[in-house]
């Protein structure tokens, strides 16, 4: 990994949307991690888990049209850690 990483349970939920956005926008050319932590927040995932309104709030913003939007205009790829194995695999 280049840059840091980010948990999406340390963003803030109040405005977690303008957060990824400003986040995406200083985004540095390289691999960066972001765990986020997708669910749609039904009875049973809220009642398995403490965490589902940041759950809840991942899956919002990363199926909405700005979230395609910004990852677009800024030339994001995301992946996940399948490439990165195999990579990892053929160097080493």
């Amino acid at each position: 990994m280049d840059h840091g990483f980010l948990d999406s349970f340390a963003v803030p939920l109040d405005d977690k949307p303008a957060h990824y956005a400003r986040l995406l926008a200083a985004l540095p050319p390289g691999l960066t991690e972001w765990a986020v932590h997708p669910s749609l927040g039904t009875p049973a995932s809220r009642a398995g888990d403490g965490g589902w309104r940041v759950r809840r709030s991942d899956h919002a913003f990363l199926v909405s049209p700005r979230a395609r939007e910004l990852l677009d205009e800024h030339g994001v790829v995301v992946t996940d850690y399948r490439p990165l194995r195999e990579r990892w695999r053929a160097a080493g």
